[in-house]
């Protein structure tokens, strides 16, 4: 099975060339239609990732609701057994094995729960961030055992929580003028770097894990710089232009690299609402003292709607292009 394949036969689906019957008679003798096999492979991990949510929830809403009930010793005995306990059955079933990555992504949440548990209650002094960079970093060796792209996104998440709790206090400098600028080009800076640290991984394993990881931290890279962006072009009282050069970086950076390298529609996609939503922020911005206020929403959202329709037109034709090559 090949997802080109599944596009092609979207594309001649799409242009009148298979019926639905057709359509269906292809995926299934091209392979593509899930059978029974497929299907058990996937509710396997399925069910395994969700019941190592499950148990690391449970016993987390478990502390949670008998809190006065429970003694700092229990407290801290449940939580640290629940993280103990998934990291060595991961570790002795396998961490690289589908029940061991599920053990493992157990593991990871419980220790977050016992960091915080721990900082709230005998009041380490620690700030917000500090409690997110260690579980994070406590988790890495952990991740790298499994290999697991699902427990490499959940510590990306982790981290862009950490640096965006560090950073927002971080002012002074000439081209940080607020806690929402320190924020945007701090989460910039992670989620590019994760991103070519996924490349190198992608590179170098051709592990399809790597791709979720990758394209997880360039969307994340071009929301930030697009918030940020958006934010500098909505505040009336005056920022700094770097935010705006930022934004235009991180568009054209994307933009060259998954058109010509290493094809990725999907990145392009968000890159190209990413421009959308930017232009249509300036236009909101400036429309209104051009215009009367609801003659300058009216426009806004013309603005809105024919570009994203055109925006959804070219990523469609340069699917098909792509396809065709």
């Amino acid at each position: 099975m090949s997802r080109s394949l599944a596009d092609y036969l979207n594309t001649m689906a799409e242009s009148g060339a298979l019926d639905a019957r057709a359509l269906a008679r292809a995926r299934e003798i091209a392979g593509i239609t899930p059978d029974t096999a497929r299907w058990r492979w996937f509710l396997d991990r399925a069910l395994l990732t969700g019941g190592a949510l499950f148990i690391a929830s449970g016993a987390i809403f478990f502390v949670a609701y008998n809190w006065n009930e429970l003694e700092r010793i229990g407290k801290i005995a449940l939580l640290g057994a629940l993280v103990a306990g998934s990291a060595g059955f991961g570790i002795v079933r396998g961490p690289s094995t589908p029940i061991g990555r599920a053990a493992m992504l157990g593991a990871t949440l419980a220790t977050g729960a016992l960091l915080a548990f721990i900082g709230q209650t005998f009041q380490t002094g620690a700030d917000p961030w500090q409690l997110f960079a260690t579980w994070a970093v406590l988790c890495v060796p952990w991740a790298l055992a499994a290999g697991s792209a699902s427990l490499w996104a959940v510590l990306l998440a982790i981290a862009n929580v950490a640096v965006a709790l560090y950073v927002r206090n971080l002012r002074g400098w000439w081209w940080i003028d607020s806690g929402v600028t320190a924020m945007g080009y701090g989460l910039v800076v992670l989620n590019c770097l994760a991103l070519v640290a996924a490349e190198l991984w992608l590179r170098t394993v051709q592990h399809e894990g790597a791709r979720v990881v990758a394209r997880l931290a360039a969307v994340m890279a071009i929301a930030s710089a697009t918030l940020t962006f958006m934010v500098f072009v909505l505040d009336r009282s005056g920022r700094s232009f770097a935010d705006a050069i930022v934004y235009v970086v991180v568009l054209s950076g994307a933009y060259l690299i998954y058109m010509n390298y290493r094809r990725d529609l999907l990145i392009v996609a968000v890159g190209a609402f990413a421009v959308v939503a930017g232009v249509t922020t300036v236009m909101g911005r400036y429309a209104g003292d051009l215009m009367s206020s609801s003659a300058g929403l009216l426009f806004t959202a013309l603005v809105l709607v024919g570009l994203s329709a055109l925006a959804a037109t070219w990523i469609r034709s340069l699917a098909r292009r792509w396809e065709a090559r």
